[in-house]
């Protein structure tokens, strides 16, 4: 995508104070971050950042219904943001709200958990051996669930 709209990017740690206000130095129109704000150590501070610099934003942030019929199977909780708490914390920004839901589907238990190991969406999350074990042995649905709080501002 950068290739046919070609743009300056700020690559930079979004938790450290230090970078948004290296930030200040630079003219630019727009936040842009897609599937990474999710890790976030402390979204509320980053959506006051945002909103302090004044400047445009678009943001999308998987929430922790993402894989959730998954983590209720392996007993686990999702190490991400719930979705009230991404669209609480956003409130300073006042933002058009968007919320995405879909299922990818799959035809078989090894190329799901291929998908989550490869996607970047895993997390450092730790489940069971056993209910790994018997998940794929009984591939008890065939669907990864996915949602997505769409900030714009």
């Amino acid at each position: 995508m950068l290739r046919l709209n070609p743009c300056n990017v700020k690559l930079g740690d979004f938790n450290k104070k230090d970078f948004f206000d290296s930030l200040k130095k630079y003219d630019f129109e727009q936040f842009v971050s897609f599937s990474s704000l999710q890790w976030a150590n402390d979204l509320n501070f980053i959506f006051h950042e945002v909103a302090n610099s004044k400047k445009s934003y678009l943001f999308a942030i998987f929430t922790s219904n993402t894989f959730k019929t998954l983590h209720d199977f392996l007993g686990i909780n999702s190490p991400i943001y719930k979705k009230e708490e991404i669209i609480s914390y956003s409130k300073i920004l006042n933002p058009d709200i968007e919320v995405l839901n879909y299922k990818l589907f799959f035809d078989s238990p090894k190329k799901m958990l291929e998908y989550i190991k490869f996607s970047g969406v895993k997390g450092n999350v730790k489940a069971p051996r056993t209910k790994l074990k018997e998940f794929y042995k009984k591939f008890p649905f065939n669907f990864l669930e996915f949602e997505i709080v769409i900030l714009m501002g």
